[in-house]
C-alpha cells in the first residue's frame, strides 16, 4: 500500500527539525554565539552568581553531542567557561563530587531519570540554580567560584533522600 501524499509534508517537517537539532560541532552543543564580543572578562570576586539568559546551553540529553559526553569530565565551552556535565538519575547526581579550577563554572544537569523532575541548586551560595529539568532534558547554571573549597549543591525535590553533591574548587 502506498502512503498518501498528505503525510509527506509532515515527514519533511520532522526531518528538518532533526537536522537542525543535530547541527552542533563534536564535543560542543549546537548553540548561538556568546552575546559578548572580544576578549572574555575575568570572573568577578565573591559568592556564586546565578546564571542569566544566554549563560548556558539548554540542550536535550538525547541531542548529540551530549549523548556521548562522559559525566564529570571538565571541558571548556566555546565561550571559554569551564563546564562539566552531570547526570541526575535515581535520586543521585553522577558524579556526586567533581573538581574545577577557580573562576566561572557552568554545570550542565542532564536528567536521565525516566520519571522524576530534577534541579541543581547551590544551597549556600545565593541560590544559583538550574530550572526544573524534566526527564530526558538538560539545562545549566553558571556560577563564579573564586575561592578554593567545597561548594554544596542539592536537588530541591530529592535532597531528603540524598540527592546532594559538591564542587571541589582547587
Amino acid at each position: 500500500m502506498r502512503p498518501s501524499l498528505a503525510c509527506r509534508p509532515v515527514v519533511c517537517v520532522l526531518l528538518t527539525a532533526l537536522v537542525a537539532a543535530c547541527s552542533g560541532s563534536p564535543g560542543q552543543p549546537a548553540a548561538s554565539a556568546p552575546s559578548g564580543a572580544g576578549t572574555p572578562t575575568p570572573p568577578a570576586a565573591g559568592p556564586a552568581l546565578p546564571s542569566g539568559p544566554g549563560d548556558g546551553p539548554a540542550v536535550p540529553s538525547t541531542t548529540p553531542p551530549f549523548a556521548q559526553v562522559t559525566p564529570g569530565v571538565t571541558t571548556t565551552g566555546a565561550d571559554g567557561v569551564q563546564q562539566v556535565l552531570i547526570d541526575g538519575f535515581n535520586d543521585t547526581f553522577q558524579p556526586g563530587v567533581f573538581h574545577m579550577h577557580p573562576g566561572r563554572i557552568r554545570v550542565i544537569l542532564r536528567n536521565d531519570d525516566p520519571v522524576d523532575v530534577h534541579n541543581l541548586i547551590f544551597s549556600k551560595d545565593g541560590g544559583a540554580r538550574t530550572p526544573d529539568v524534566p526527564p530526558g532534558k538538560a539545562d545549566s547554571v553558571t556560577v563564579v567560584l573564586t575561592k578554593p573549597g567545597l561548594y554544596d549543591f542539592i536537588c530541591s525535590f530529592h535532597e531528603l533522600v540524598g540527592m546532594r553533591g559538591q564542587v571541589k574548587v582547587e
